[in-house]
This record gives structure tokens, C-alpha cells and sequence, in this order.
């Protein structure tokens, strides 16, 4: 029996669920709805595959890309750790994703390792980049966080693309022919009424055809008329799904690692120097040196290394020197500049 003349009888109660279903391979069930047969819902589908698969709809890389998405034993990754790892190194981190205590942590392992003032709240990438660069030298605490970070943006960027998958596609198949997207089978499908599949059939006057090609004839001049997610994915807006309390949570531990091995490592002596060198200069300004009034100084941080090395930036005119120094060369350096070979930066 042709799907037509199936459809027509079963409107009008003359053959069961059982026999409409068995005029075409693409019917997957009938739900039933009041109002009588013509208002029962076809469901159509296969068995063993989605319905954007077995409808030629989409280009292919969408195709593939929505079945990746959509298969919870997928592994694919929009980005892996090392691209995380090259972005975070080059100063563009995690830190909107970080709650107030996270930050706390932040700011307090900075002064330990790269006491420069930060502004962990705001956006600039070179501070945060010299930042993770000092950060880096704790290489599994670091690794960990990276790790976490990956893992919850991939999975905040799969959850965001289902989404505007799911509404993009419910969209198609409303706007073209009353369809609805049903979700809730272990392959996705699409169902419509009898009634409207058999409007559909006569006003396309393809009676002959088979449901497959029907619904291919029908949406020829729509295909391609959306998808394009596998071009666009990487411009996707996930904030609203990514696990902002399950992410600080992994950092959170981290961080106290990291505290606890410096505060272990220094036991005060070091926060005692780095507080005696900003007491007297802010992090970031430029001085004159005491002793020599053409040449500027500036404090850009501390290296935690042993004996721990004060960065200092030298200028003079337009030339420019950066020197790593103990506290007693540092202070050499401001009353006693002789002891360096200034002619290296004029």
C-alpha cells in the first residue's frame, strides 16, 4: 500500500496504527492525540539514525559535526589542553570564571612570586601573561588548573552548540510545514499530523512517493537555509553554561597548594623583604636614582629563586636595561651605582 492511501485510510479509521507504520519504513511510531486519526502525530525517523542523517538537509561537515556534538561518548574537543595552555601563557587566563576567593588567592601568591600589582578583574593581558609565565614554575599545580579549565570550556562550548542546534533546527522544521523536532527518542525525529503530512502530499501531487522522498523533495529548495555551526563554533557565547562552582572548586584546591608550598618555602623572610622594597616603591613607577639623577629606575616584580632576585628596570635617555638583583646589590644600586657598569646603558 502506497504511504499516501495509507495515510488517507487511516484518517478515516480504516486500518490500525500497526498498518499506517507498516506502509513506510521512515513511520516510527503514532502517538494519538484527541480530535480523531487525522490528529494523531506521525513520527518520522529511523530507527538507527537521526533524522538530519537520513534527510539530505545540511552540507556534510554540519552533519558530522552535529553527530559528534550530540553523541555523549564523542570526545571530541574544541580545544585541547595545549591550545588552552598557549592562550593562558599568553595572558589570556581563566580569571573572569574565578570567584572573589579564588582572586584573594591570586593576588596573595603574586606577591610571592610576581608581586606586581594585578588587576585580576580587568584585562590586561601582558600583566596576566607575565603572571602565568611566574605562575608556570608550580608545573603541576599549573597543569591541573589548565587541565580543569579545558575541560569545563569544552564542555560549556558542547552544552552551548546542542543548544543553538536544538533551536535552530526546531525553528527549520516549524517554519516549513508544521513539523515539530521530537528530541525524546534515542534518535532525534520529526512528527507532523496526518492530516498535514496529507496536505503535504497533495499540494507537492507527489502521491507515489515514499515519505524519504517526500520530506528530500520538500526541503530541496530550503536545504543549506540553516546549519553553518561547524564554521561558526569557535564564536559561540557559553558563559551561561559553564560550571563557574565546579571549576573554582578545582582551582580552589590548587591554589592552597601553591600557598602552602611558598609560605613553606619562605617562611616570612621572604613577604618580609618584598613588603621592604614596596614600602619604599610602587611596583611599576619610575624613580630617579638617588645617587645619579640621569638615570630612572623602576621595580617590576620578584623572582622566587634563592637568593630571591628583585627585577629592575634602568633607563636612560632612550636606552633600557633590566637587571635581576639580591636586596644588597639593590641597595648597592641605589646608593652606591659605581659598583655598576652604567656605561652598558647609555
Amino acid at each position: 500500500m502506497d504511504t499516501f492511501i495509507a495515510l488517507r485510510n487511516y484518517a478515516k479509521g480504516k486500518i490500525t496504527d500497526q498498518e499506517l507504520e507498516g506502509s513506510d519504513k521512515m513511520i516510527y511510531t503514532i502517538e494519538h492525540k484527541s480530535g480523531g486519526p487525522g490528529n494523531c502525530r506521525v513520527v518520522i525517523g529511523n530507527k538507527n539514525k537521526d533524522i538530519l542523517s537520513d534527510l539530505d538537509i545540511l552540507h556534510d561537515d554540519d552533519v558530522w559535526f552535529y553527530s559528534v556534538i550530540n553523541n555523549s561518548y564523542s570526545d571530541y574537543q574544541f580545544n585541547d589542553y595545549n591550545s588552552i595552555r598557549e592562550s593562558f601563557l599568553d595572558g589570556y587566563g581563566f580569571y573572569g570564571y574565578l570567584d572573589e576567593s579564588n582572586i584573594e588567592k591570586l593576588e596573595k601568591i603574586s606577591k610571592y612570586i610576581h608581586p606586581k600589582k594585578i588587576n585580576f578583574k580587568g584585562r590586561n593581558y601582558n600583566d596576566f601573561s607575565d603572571f602565568a609565565h611566574s605562575l608556570s614554575q608550580f608545573k603541576d599545580e599549573t597543569n591541573s588548573m589548565i587541565e580543569s579549565y579545558a575541560s569545563y570550556e569544552n564542555e560549556a562550548m558542547t552544552r552551548a552548540m546542542r543548544a543553538e542546534m536544538e533551536n535552530d533546527i526546531s525553528k527549520f522544521f516549524k517554519d516549513n510545514g508544521e513539523f515539530t523536532y521530537e528530541e525524546g527518542y534515542s534518535y532525534n525525529k520529526i512528527s507532523i499530523t496526518v492530516n498535514n503530512l496529507i496536505v503535504l502530499y497533495v499540494t507537492t501531487g507527489l502521491l507515489q512517493y515514499s515519505i524519504r522522498q517526500l520530506l528530500n523533495h520538500y526541503f530541496e529548495n530550503k536545504k543549506n537555509s540553516f546549519g553553518g555551526w561547524y564554521e561558526d563554533a569557535y564564536g559561540i557565547n557559553f558563559s551561561e553554561y559553564f560550571d563557574g562552582d565546579s571549576f573554582n572548586r578545582d582551582i580552589d584546591w590548587q591554589l592552597d597548594k601553591i600557598i602552602d608550598i611558598l609560605e613553606d618555602e619562605n617562611s616570612g623572610e621572604y613577604t618580609e623583604m618584598v613588603n621592604r622594597i614596596i614600602g619604599d616603591f610602587d611596583l611599576g613607577e619610575w624613580y630617579v636614582l638617588p645617587k645619579d639623577k640621569d638615570v630612572r629606575l623602576r621595580v617590576d616584580g620578584f623572582v622566587n629563586e634563592k637568593p630571591v632576585k628583585i627585577k629592575v628596570s634602568l633607563r636612560k635617555d632612550s636606552k633600557l636595561k633590566t637587571l635581576r638583583l639580591s636586596e644588597e646589590n639593590f641597595n648597592n644600586l641605589l646608593y652606591q651605582p659605581t659598583l655598576f657598569d652604567m656605561s652598558e646603558i647609555y
